[in-house]
C-alpha cells in the first residue's frame, strides 16, 4: 500500500475531444485516502465565447466540486481543487443542489468519484480535456 506521499493516480475522465455533455461511471476505492487532488487539464477550447463546458466532480453522487466554468474561446488551461476530510465547521451544509461554478466543498467524503461535464452552445462546440484524481493514503 502507498505511503502518504506516494499518490495513488487515477483517471475519471479520459483526456478526448467532448462535444456533448455526458457522466463517467464511478470509481471507487477513495475513502481511505486522506487528500484527493482533482484536476482538471483543457488541452483545447478554441471556438466561440458563447459555448461552455461545465464539469462537476461528484463523490458518492453528490457535487463536491465545480470547476470554473470554461468559455469555448477560453483556450488550453488546467485547474486544481482538494478535497480533505476533517475539515472543522460549524454549520451544516445543503448539498441537495451542485455547487455554483468554481466552488469546492472540501468536506463531501466518501468512496466514489464520477464526473458530469455539460457541454453547451450554438452548435459546433468542442472542448478537449480530462480529469484526473491524485489520491493520497
Amino acid at each position: 500500500m502507498p505511503d502518504f506521499w506516494d499518490p495513488i493516480a487515477t483517471t475519471l475522465a479520459a483526456p478526448a475531444a467532448h462535444t456533448e455533455t455526458f457522466e463517467t461511471d464511478p470509481v471507487a476505492g477513495f475513502r481511505r485516502c486522506r487528500r484527493i487532488k482533482l484536476t482538471l487539464d483543457v488541452t483545447e477550447a478554441a471556438a466561440v465565447a458563447g459555448d461552455t463546458l461545465d464539469v462537476i466532480v461528484d463523490v458518492d453522487g453528490i457535487g463536491a466540486v465545480h470547476f470554473a466554468q470554461v468559455l469555448g474561446n477560453g483556450g488550453a488551461q488546467k485547474r486544481v481543487a482538494f478535497l480533505e476530510p476533517g475539515l472543522p465547521d460549524d454549520s451544516d451544509y445543503d448539498v441537495t443542489s451542485d455547487p455554483a461554478a468554481g466552488v469546492v466543498r472540501p468536506y463531501v467524503w466518501g468512496d466514489a468519484l464520477s464526473v458530469r461535464a455539460t457541454i453547451a452552445g450554438g452548435g459546433g462546440e468542442s472542448f478537449t480535456f480530462g480529469v484526473t484524481a491524485e489520491a493520497q493514503v
